[in-house]
């Protein structure tokens, strides 16, 4: 009996072995970075880090990751190679020098299977609000009340369900009617009401919307109700409307809501007209997704002392100690387009990589690489961007 067990035992780990195996394949790949100010020992670092992030592209895994170069020098780099894949059994084969620039060309196993190198894809954790619904016309919704705060609280918990965000519910916030408006412009006046209440909120997308229509029309051999809701998405950090989506359907044999199934039940949810409702919500949700996971998780910073720097994101955003940021400096003069005078944003400048030296739940404390450049309040800082 003992020597079946060990038998098998050896059977089962060389199995694990060649799955691993089967997973998993060597490269030799080069990478190579600028010396700078004589500082050897940084541009070998960084060379092995490009090396690392050639490897990982081998394996079609996406790694986040943003340079800036100015007459072909390096000055600040930003990198998130933990999210998206692994290497193991790093090895330098050869190390030289051509001139100014150091080459590292390393050995290494990448995961082959692309799945298991991109299970993280959605990275850091964005903080998204959702604010209650404007109604058009109150007298439509009176069967179904409080849906102006239980349709958008609802949106957020699936929203939060499916993964990579941070919901804040403020639905005890209502746009004005000018943030509302169809028509407004890049220049809208809500601008400024939005960005202030992404400040407040401490997130970086806000969502709204308008219940345009939800009005009951009898027919000869039956009635409908319709369903015209409007979806919106901003930029907290700029006011701008990322997004706005309008749905319209009529309801085949829906009418008033029964008193005993409210909104948000699992009978309202199994009637003709929540079965259109729940349609909807997958819709928004995946529009929704397709708009903010486009963009970088964006930061504000919230203090900053000498080289310290605080900032609004902590273990629940996904933040790890080593994590680099890029950072930018906001100028407090806007962009503006010659024909109307309608604001675009404002100019931002990248200044300098942080380091991640310290996280708490909610908040994390990084080190700018150098001294000779200042953050404060209100600046930004972005991942993998």
């Amino acid at each position: 009996m003992k020597k079946l067990l060990l038998f098998s035992f050896f059977v089962l780990f060389s199995v694990c072995l060649s799955m691993q195996m089967a997973y998993s394949r060597t490269v030799e790949v080069e990478g190579s970075a600028v010396i700078t100010d004589g500082a050897v020992n940084k541009a070998r670092l960084q060379a092995i880090q490009d090396a690392i992030r050639q490897a990982l592209l081998q394996t079609s895994a996406s790694v986040s990751t943003a340079s800036i170069v100015s007459s072909n020098v390096m000055i600040m780099d930003s990198t998130k190679i933990r999210a998206t894949g692994r290497v193991s059994n790093v090895v330098i084969i050869d190390e030289w020098r051509n001139e100014d620039e150091i080459h590292v060309l390393i050995r290494a196993k990448v995961p082959e299977n692309i799945q298991q190198a991109t299970n993280t894809t959605k990275g850091y954790r964005r903080k998204l609000a959702v604010v209650q619904f404007h109604v058009v016309d109150r007298r439509e919704i009176q069967d179904l009340p409080n849906i102006e705060i239980e349709y958008p609280r609802r949106l957020l918990r699936r929203i939060e369900e499916n993964g990579g965000i941070i919901g804040i519910d403020a639905t005890n916030y209502l746009l004005n009617s000018k943030a509302q408006s169809l028509d407004h412009d890049a220049g809208h006046p809500g601008k400024e009401t939005i960005i202030n209440l992404a400040s407040t909120l401490g997130v970086q997308f806000i969502v709204s919307g308008i219940i345009r229509d939800m009005s009951v029309v009898n027919h000869l051999i039956g009635k409908s109700r319709l369903l015209s809701l409007e979806l919106q998405v901003f930029d907290g950090l700029t006011g701008t409307l990322l997004s706005r989506n309008a749905y319209n359907k009529n309801v085949n044999g829906a009418g008033l809501n029964d008193s005993d199934s409210p909104f948000g039940t699992r009978e309202f949810f199994n009637s003709n007209y929540g079965i259109a409702v729940d349609k909807l919500l997958s819709q928004q949700i995946t529009s929704i997704q397709s708009v903010i996971f486009k963009l970088p998780v964006t930061v504000r910073v919230v203090r900053s002392e000498g080289k310290r720097v605080y900032f609004d994101a902590g273990a629940i955003s996904l933040v790890h100690v080593g994590d680099m940021l890029m950072a930018y400096k906001v100028d407090s003069s806007p962009l503006v387009k010659m024909a109307n005078s309608s604001e675009f944003g404002f100019p931002e400048k990248p200044v300098a990589t942080v380091t991640v030296k310290k996280i708490q739940p909610l908040f994390s404390m990084g080190e700018l690489e150098t001294d000779k450049v200042t953050l404060k309040p209100g600046d930004l800082l972005r991942f993998g961007w």
